[in-house]
């Protein structure tokens, strides 16, 4: 005699096994969609306020060349 509940656990076993490759690729493709907007982000992002400061009025670059001066004394 046979134990049903044996059974339904390794028919639930197999079709865990069979669908966790698929949720760890639609995972993986999430989270490297996210890294890669977090990437970009991150390059442009200052950039981007920089344009925003400019169209409002304000003058980044002599904030910069007076930072840079700051940071390296022998200018």
């Amino acid at each position: 005699m046979s134990n049903s509940f044996k059974e339904l656990e390794k028919l639930h076993e197999e079709e865990f096994e069979k669908k966790s490759s698929e949720v760890k690729k639609q995972i993986d493709g999430t989270t490297s969609s996210y890294k890669f907007i977090g990437d970009i982000l991150d390059l442009y992002f200052n950039k981007i306020v920089g344009v925003f400061v400019a169209m409002t009025g304000g003058d980044i670059a002599d904030k910069s060349k007076n930072n840079n001066k700051k940071d390296n004394p022998t200018d």
